[in-house]
């Protein structure tokens, strides 16, 4: 993706007018996106659609939609999953099995972050998107879980932004919590994380304290309403 440095105002004004989205329709939106296309040049991994959503987390009526670049360009509001797993050690008790993001992310990279992440793809279910991101970022199956479900844990609205790149990322997020029953089933079938980070429940809320340890803004938003479950 090019520099967005050239269109500054230009850009503010349209996340302005805007406002997430609520006031296009959707040849308003296909118009935009065609005047900006060959501005942004974005990278085909950016052109997947996001289904456009308000700021409960439900669908526009009528349904509208926008590729992934020009939602973060602009701060339109579209739903993503977030997925925090425990494992119960044998010493440790409910311990938080959280992903190490892979230095090539556009945003938060190298940094600690909620297992599982990711946003939802067309018009599919929250719950099967995490499921797909579950199986793409971990390797991981309603099989490896303790139950065969995941506890939805609720949702909220949410908007992650860097100015410096013109990324704006307006998100209604929809939260899960599950058990897993070993940490031998982990397996990174992709290059998005790199790593896991083991972290007692009972210090997760040091983790979010403290300042040396690099921390997403999902796993920093999400995780007191995994903590709150999980009663510690």
């Amino acid at each position: 993706m090019t520099s967005h440095q050239e269109w500054p105002e230009e850009l503010a004004r349209h996340r302005q007018a805007i406002e997430g989205g609520l006031l296009l329709s959707q040849a308003e939106i296909d118009a935009l996106v065609e005047t900006w296309l060959p501005r942004i040049v974005p990278p085909v991994t950016e052109e997947e659609s996001f289904l456009l959503v308000d700021d409960q987390g439900h669908p526009l009526s009528p349904a509208r939609t926008a590729p992934r670049w020009f939602c973060h360009l602009v701060a339109l509001r579209h739903r993503a999953v977030h997925v925090q797993l425990y494992w119960q050690s044998p010493k440790l008790g409910p311990t938080l099995v959280c992903q190490v993001r892979s230095w090539d992310k556009n945003d938060f990279p190298g940094h600690i972050d909620l297992s599982v992440g990711g946003h939802v793809v067309g018009d599919r279910a929250p719950r099967d998107a995490a499921l797909i991101e579950m199986d793409e970022e971990l390797g991981l199956s309603v099989t490896d879980l303790t139950e065969p479900k995941l506890h939805y844990l609720g949702g909220y609205d949410c908007l992650n932004q860097v100015p410096a790149d013109s990324f704006y990322d307006r998100e209604w997020r929809d939260v899960y919590c599950a058990g897993i029953k070993s940490l031998q089933a982990i397996a990174f079938k992709d290059e998005e994380v790199v790593g896991i980070y083991l972290c007692p429940a009972s210090h997760a809320r040091d983790l979010l304290a403290q300042e040396v340890i690099p921390v997403a803004h999902g796993l920093a938003k999400s995780l007191p309403l995994c903590l709150e479950y999980l009663g510690v």
